[in-house]
């Protein structure tokens, strides 16, 4: 998106598939917190699923990172159809977050605060 901001002065986003957006910072915290736990003893066996808390259309995140970077890039919401790509999306792609929470000793951050603080970190670099 910030790319997509930078190059263009409108986009078109899909606004009719919903999906939990991860900070892999966020997700690389709990594979750790896992594997020190289980250097201790503890066993985590089976799936287990983790994304950030909350559920956005990619609409809507877009609109939140362009809020973040303050972008004069306009976005515009199509629907899945009218944006063709080769791979098919889901239009509901949220995963059960229900083991996962009984696992961590915290809570799970808000998507939209991990995206603050990955937007923060990308431009300190």
């Amino acid at each position: 998106m910030l790319r997509l901001f930078k190059e263009k002065e409108s986009i078109n986003v899909v606004n009719d598939q919903y999906g939990c957006p991860t900070y892999a910072a966020d997700l690389a915290g709990v594979i750790m917190n896992f594997i020190e736990e289980m250097k201790i003893g503890a066993e985590h066996t089976g799936v287990v699923n983790y994304c950030n808390d909350g559920i956005i259309t990619w609409y809507d995140f877009a609109l939140a990172i362009k809020e973040f970077v303050n972008s004069s890039c306009q976005i515009v919401p199509v629907a899945t159809f009218e944006y063709p790509t080769p791979a098919t999306r889901p239009r509901h792609s949220v995963l059960d977050t229900s083991r996962v929470r009984g696992m961590l000793k915290t809570g799970i951050p808000f998507w939209k605060d991990s995206l603050k603080k990955c937007l923060g970190k990308l431009r300190e670099n």
